[in-house]
């Protein structure tokens, strides 16, 4: 037998079997298909860490690539973004135990780049050892705020969330129930109860003793969590459509009803609910606010876009139509505080948070539009949500995460904050010094927000 094998062509169905023996040279190894001789010296391409996080402030860090093989390596680095350098960008590596081992410097440029989150990927390639990546994350002119607690839904979406009296609410539609759980303690939430629920719920409301759910082909359901350890259903009003989105404005609950269009329910009595009007509106209603009079309802059909805003004066007996502008998305969010809406809306190509003037009702201004996926480079954002709080508008960015903008100046909002959450950011909550994220598959995620405020 001898000792110089090589390697030869691997007829199709054939996998060769390499054998390495620790200290012993394999003289004889064939494959069991074809029954060719095969080289037992190989290369081995191995890389350590497989990421590099740079945070908002780290400028070079280092990774390391070792030949765990047995016969000499070639390899060479890249990296498609010119932020990023290598040093060195290729070299040789005979196998162990010689010198088998380098540290690949790298150094990102700042200048020039952005606000923003930055993902970006080096390949290292070599001949025939195999090819690694290398992620590589890095933010500009931001800081990531932590997650300190979080709570698993058994597997049910959450979609939305709500937090009242150190509890919060989470409906998931993909179970029919909603969980109730107590944040008392943020850092360890647990489960107060969980309570089936006719449906799909998909959003909840909470105003003093009762929780409002927006529950699909169900409607409206009106909860008792006067004691969140035991809460239970006490009232029903069925809607035309499905029921997507809801807001309390004292006794009277405004639910965006899908083709249903805008509905106004009363629920001064809540076992006894009363609907008061039905708005059809131009296209599916699938998101709303409601302020000063004016209810501003996001609308759009789910395979069509760009969407609409319609706004809505309900001040009298009758809603009566005031104005509209057109939106980036059918879907998302909408957040309406003084003279300003918040909008987050996506579509199947595009995801923007949208700022309106709303100062007049009947001559509504968009005054800035941020294309989101910005904020998430190679990612799928999708705007789901928005919630504003003094100067900060809280943006549920689906696979982005939660954003964070500082909106005192709404003409030229800032990015300044983010958080990467585990699954899909699609509901967001404030109380306290915690933003409260329903992260669809990962259930409820608690951020520590005390680095914002003063």
């Amino acid at each position: 037998m001898n000792s110089g094998l090589t390697s030869s062509n691997v007829p199709v169905g054939c996998s060769h079997v390499r054998f390495l023996i620790l200290g012993v040279l394999l003289v004889c190894c064939l494959c069991g298909s074809c029954g060719d001789p095969i080289d037992p010296f190989f290369p081995i391409l191995e890389v350590t860490p497989d990421s590099l996080d740079f945070g908002g402030v780290l400028t070079e860090r280092s990774f390391q690539i070792v030949n765990e093989g047995t016969k000499a390596l070639h390899w060479s680095a890249e990296s498609p973004d010119t932020f990023i350098t290598l040093d060195p960008q290729a070299g040789d590596l005979e196998p162990s135990p010689g010198q088998n081992d380098t540290v690949v410097t790298v150094t990102v440029n700042r200048a020039g780049i952005g606000d923003g989150v930055y993902s970006s990927i080096i390949r290292v390639t070599s001949t025939d050892g195999g090819t690694r990546n290398v992620r590589v994350k890095l933010t500009v002119g931001v800081f990531e705020l932590p997650i300190i607690g979080s709570l698993d839904t058994q597997g049910g979406d959450a979609l939305a969330v709500a937090v009242s009296a150190n509890h919060a609410y989470v409906p998931c539609g993909s179970l029919g129930r909603m969980y109730i759980l107590d944040v008392t303690n943020p850092a360890t939430p647990t489960e107060a109860y969980r309570l089936n629920l006719p449906g799909n719920p998909l959003d909840v409301a909470v105003y003093g003793d009762y929780g409002y759910v927006a529950s699909g082909g169900s409607g409206l359901i009106i909860v008792d969590v006067s004691d969140p350890t035991s809460a239970f259903q006490v009232g029903n009003s069925d809607t035309p459509g499905s029921a997507l989105d809801v807001v309390l404005d004292g006794s009277l609950a405004y639910i965006a009803d899908s083709r249903g269009g805008l509905r106004l329910i009363n629920v001064a009595n809540p076992s006894v609910p009363v609907s008061k009007w039905n708005y059809v509106t131009s296209h599916e209603a699938n998101n709303l606010d409601q302020a000063e009079g004016y209810a501003f309802v996001l609308c759009g059909d789910y395979y069509e876009e760009p969407g609409v805003l319609e706004i809505i004066n309900v001040q009298g007996l009758s809603p009566v139509f005031a104005d509209s502008c057109g939106t980036t998305g059918p879907l998302g969010g909408v957040d309406a505080v003084g003279d300003y809406v918040y909008v987050a809306s996506w579509g199947f190509y595009a995801s923007a948070l949208e700022i309106f003037d709303v100062s007049n009702p009947q001559a509504v201004e968009l005054i800035k539009r941020i294309d989101t996926r910005q904020f998430f480079p190679g990612g799928t954002s999708n705007s789901s949500d928005v919630l504003v709080d003094g100067i900060y508008a809280y943006l549920a960015d689906s696979e982005g995460g939660l954003h964070v903008l500082d909106i005192s100046n709404p003409v030229d909002p800032k990015f300044i904050a983010f958080c990467d959450t585990p699954y899909r950011a699609r509901g967001v909550a404030v109380s306290g010094d915690f933003v409260y994220i329903a992260d669809e598959g990962s259930g409820l995620q608690i951020i520590d927000r005390s680095l914002l405020r003063p």
